[in-house]
């Protein structure tokens, strides 16, 4: 584990059929917000129960978090989606 590669992400996207998810993990800068686009940064494809499970496991990650240092704001997210 100490070699495992370690990557920054603040864009996601999924897809899914009905055998797999499929996460999308990218980058997006500024000039890259303006023209719609991302850099890839990962691919990951999930069986639907460890989709399911992780899923899971990130909700209590996140009221963990949000008990610690407060509510995460989605207003800058949805602000983004609104436009155009």
């Amino acid at each position: 584990m100490d070699n495992m590669e370690r990557k920054y992400c603040n864009f996601t996207l999924s897809e899914l059929s009905i055998f797999d998810f499929n996460f999308i993990f990218g980058v997006r800068t500024r000039a890259l917000v303006e023209s719609e686009s991302y850099d890839k940064v990962a691919e990951i494809f999930m069986s639907p129960q460890h989709a399911k499970a992780f899923a899971l496991m990130l909700m209590k990650d996140v009221e963990a978090y949000e008990k610690n240092f407060g509510v995460i704001q989605l207003e800058p997210l949805q602000e983004e989606n609104n436009k155009g």
